[in-house]
């Protein structure tokens, strides 16, 4: 199973498949240059797109000051999904653990 972005909304979302770090999914992480993701791992994902299939998505960016409206299924961790409004003060990763389909829009 990989984390998985859906991307339902009228925009490019982009999002990091590796993770350089320890860190607690469900959190969000300030974008400090390629302390969390590596070099070469951040990728778009356009409106109506969902990631390629076989990559593992570990974390979305969230622009500063702006929310993004997700529903989150992870079926393993954290059981049945739920809807959530993501929002980062200051920009930077919200990462999520690696059975999660997240649908944005």
């Amino acid at each position: 199973m990989c984390g998985t972005i859906e991307n339902k909304t009228a925009h490019r979302v982009l999002h990091c498949d590796h993770w350089r770090k320890r860190a607690d999914d469900y959190n969000y992480y300030n974008n400090t240059g390629h302390k969390y993701c590596a070099k070469g791992s951040e990728h778009w994902v356009h409106p109506g797109d969902t990631t390629r299939k076989h990559v593992d998505v570990d974390a979305l960016y969230v622009p500063r000051h702006k929310t993004i409206h997700a529903y989150l299924n992870c079926p393993l961790t954290i059981g049945r999904g739920w809807a959530t409004d993501l929002t980062h003060q200051n920009g930077g990763w919200f990462k999520f653990a690696t059975d999660c389909l997240v649908s944005l829009g």
